[in-house]
């Protein structure tokens, strides 16, 4: 990135359930040891979820994200309204469009069960929808 202004690049994250594939009483174990309950691992889409899209595939993942060191801004620029969250610091921050062997970080974008992907109430972009949800959400390839 630019002058403090780091692209990253997506992935998103299918609804298709893992199967708990990897060994769910190691992680409930785990869990249990740090003081979490058993059950927690039901929950916690980093297990439940671990299907992507294929890399670098920009008609499933979308946009990139970037992340901004802002101590190396002066207080003008960081004033400004952001037009775009995928690129904040416009043009310091390039098009978020980031090849993710390029990239020192992927930012996994999971769209979960249709219960949560409905439960959003702030996204004016488009009204969440089953429909919508089935076409986001079982993109596969990776």
């Amino acid at each position: 990135g630019i002058g403090g202004c780091q692209g990253m690049p997506r992935l998103s994250i299918t609804s298709k359930e893992n199967g708990f594939k990897c060994n769910k009483s190691v992680v409930e174990s785990s869990l249990s040891s740090e003081g979490f309950p058993k059950n927690l691992v039901n929950s916690l889409e980093t297990i439940r979820y671990v299907q992507s899209a294929k890399r670098d595939d920009f008609g499933a993942n979308q946009w990139g994200k970037a992340m901004v060191d802002v101590s190396s801004w002066p207080k003008q620029t960081l004033m400004k309204k952001v037009k775009n969250v995928h690129r904040p610091i416009y043009p310091e921050c390039r098009k978020p469009v980031i090849s993710s062997n390029e990239a020192l970080l992927v930012v996994h974008h999971y769209y979960g069960s249709l219960e949560r992907y409905q439960s959003r109430s702030d996204d004016i972009r488009y009204v969440r929808t089953k429909k919508g949800w089935e076409e986001r959400s079982n993109l596969t390839g990776g």
